[in-house]
């Protein structure tokens, strides 16, 4: 039989390499190094391997007639030039043929700890060769049999010298081995002293792959809790540079931080890098508000210098705030309580990269349980930016909101009885021009200073928010907004004739607005009513018309003079509006000549002047 095999394929064996379609068994073995061409059946396979160099022919109680369970042909004596050897193997369980190989390994392990290695991976080969290609029904059996293998090959590669790739691999076939983390740990630290290299080198590549996969959280938390605090310890012993990760980024959070504490303090020399000092400084701030010492936190925040703690929170938002309720985290509200700058900053690079949306930002800061709205500064400030376009922003819904949030917060510290914290808001100015007439209302009116500190910042505060709504920003909807804060507050709120002057133009109230105006500061009546009127002769026929009510009606003789006077400035203005017979139709019909002659002089001068101005312009165009 075995000379029909081998007939059968003296045309194949030319050929340079096996065939990809042969049904190979064995992976990998010394014996076949070399291999020319092999050729199988269904129960055995043939292998040709041309050597350099002939062997005596194996006794059949020797290790590879043993192992290898072959039949080794070759030509009698020893040929001049290099020799064939044909092996005929039985197949054989791939399962079988690895105990087998852990087996013979075994025999090697004292004499010789490199051999016993590569056997064994020999064998942890021929599994997962098997596990690729093998059937549905072979592979729950071969997939144990890997799993199972793979302690074993990690204490083959223990005793060997020091190698940073066989690190890395049996880091892996611990992964591989499906063992948990706790047993994997105990397992190297039970059989191996703290001063062989290779073993807890192995260990701790094996813990950097997967205390940092939280996919592992939910199986392993709970059986490595009682091993925590030994965790610490070996990182801050083997690896310190890594304590820190560990600390930030794992799952593994069930360590006491006092001990943290004490471990992370006892490597903070070993840190060779400005960054991983400063990550060291960022671990103890979480661990002293684990430990509820927040003041203390507060200080050693003060001690990170802002480019890299602004950095470092924009790379690592899931620490500051819970993107699932919008809410901060105990580190967040540290850094909003001590660091506002950093914090601010951080907040405006989310909602610039769309991180977090307007909704959350706000929600968040609006929900921090240490301070109220008229105190809550970084949302003030926040909002200012997006309101002054400092935020390139993700939405321009974000706009419309931002200023009515910004209204609600000026509005809280307005009615605020105790004294809000002084806030470095934006110059009012910034938002556009502020109505010069606000000056001549209350509270300004008169006022040569701003006061005292507490009444500066209230004042500051109302001149904010009057230039606000004097800006392209006031609309329908923040003049409706203003009037319901209004209502809430009530009229004894400083500024609030301000603000109901101008929120009512914005809600069809202009008459009452007028009447309003000249019943509380009747000097300013012109300037308000040319900033809001437009330029329909029905306003100002209106307004003239209340007027010469308010002076008839005055009985105050200094009451009487000053509606006078406000109806001679609507009247000089209603002549620049009007022509000559325009102004006519506005003068009451049984008025004073006396009294409004001038008026009409200058109405029919103005009139003469511009059509002599036009004139001269048509002259010009056709010369």
């Amino acid at each position: 039989e075995r000379e029909g095999v081998i007939s059968d394929f003296k045309e194949w064996l030319k050929q340079p390499c096996p065939s990809p379609s042969l049904d190979l068994t064995l992976v990998s073995s010394n014996k076949f190094v070399g291999c020319c061409s092999l050729a199988t059946s269904q129960d055995h396979m043939a292998v040709l391997v041309k050597s350099e160099e002939s062997t005596a022919r194996p006794q059949d109680d020797s290790p590879s007639g043993w192992f290898l369970q072959s039949l080794s042909l070759r030509r009698p004596g020893k040929p001049p030039e290099p020799a064939w050897h044909i092996y005929v193997l039985r197949k054989r369980d791939s399962v079988a043929m690895h105990q087998q190989f852990v087996e013979f390994a075994g025999t090697l392990k004292d004499s010789s700890p490199p051999m016993y290695q590569h056997i064994l991976s020999e064998g942890h080969i021929l599994v997962r060769s098997e596990l690729l290609q093998g059937s549905a029904v072979s592979i729950p059996q071969s997939l144990r049999t890997l799993q199972e293998s793979c302690p074993g090959l990690v204490d083959a590669l223990c005793i060997c010298p020091y190698d940073k790739r066989a690190v890395s691999s049996a880091a892996r076939y611990l992964i591989m081995s499906g063992l948990p983390v706790a047993e994997v740990v105990q397992h190297i630290t039970s059989r191996y002293p703290k001063e062989s290299k290779t073993p807890y080198s192995i260990l701790m590549s094996y813990l950097n792959l997967v205390l940092f996969d939280r996919a592992n959280a939910a199986t392993q938390a709970e059986t490595l809790r009682p091993l925590s605090d030994k965790l610490l310890e070996l990182y801050a012993e083997l690896e310190p540079q890594q304590l820190t990760k560990m600390l930030l980024n794992s799952w593994l959070e069930d360590y006491s931080a006092a001990t943290a504490t004490e471990v992370l303090e006892a490597c903070s020399d070993s840190f060779s890098t400005p960054e991983e000092s400063h990550l060291g400084q960022l671990c103890q701030v979480m661990l002293l508000l684990r430990l509820g010492r927040a003041e203390d936190a507060g200080g050693k925040l003060g001690q990170i210098p802002e480019e890299f703690l602004v950095s470092w929170l924009e790379n690592n938002l899931g620490f500051v705030v819970n993107v699932g309720t919008s809410k901060m985290t105990d580190l967040g509200k540290a850094i909003h309580s001590s660091r506002e700058s950093c914090f601010l900053e951080f907040i405006t690079h989310c909602l610039a990269t769309q991180k977090l949306s307007f909704e959350a930002i706000s929600l968040c800061l609006e929900s921090h349980h240490q301070e109220t709205l008229a105190d809550n500064v970084v949302l003030k400030q926040f909002l200012e930016k997006i309101i002054l376009s400092k935020v390139e922003l993700g939405s321009l819904d974000s706009l419309p909101k931002a200023v009515l949030l910004l209204i609600d917060v000026i509005f809280a510290r307005l009615c605020s009885i105790a004294p809000p914290r002084p806030s470095p808001s934006a110059p009012f100015s910034l938002y556009g021009s502020r109505y010069q007439w606000l000056d001549s209302i209350a509270p300004f009116d008169g006022m040569t200073s701003l006061g005292t500190t507490s009444s500066q910042s209230n004042l500051q505060d109302l001149m904010q928010l009057q230039a606000l709504l004097c800006s392209p920003h006031m609309t329908t909807e923040v003049a409706n907004r203003v009037e319901e804060l209004l209502a809430l507050s009530g009229d004894g709120m400083t500024g609030a004739l301000s603000l109901k002057l101008l929120a009512w133009p914005h809600t069809h109230k202009m008459n009452e607005a007028t009447l309003l105006v000249l019943d509380s500061c009747p000097s300013v009546t012109v300037d308000y009513c040319l900033t809001f009127f437009d330029t329909h002769l029905q306003q100002w026929r209106q307004l003239l018309d209340i007027l010469l009510q308010y002076a008839q009606r005055e009985t105050a003789p200094e009451l009487q003079e000053e509606h006078q006077s406000v109806y001679k400035s609507a009247l000089d203005h209603v002549v620049l509006l009007t022509s000559p017979e325009e102004f006519f139709s506005v003068l009451p019909p049984n008025g004073s000549l006396d009294f409004y002659l001038p008026f009409i002089e200058t109405s029919c001068k103005l009139f003469a002047a511009n059509q002599i101005a036009e004139e001269l312009h048509t002259s010009v165009l056709h010369q």
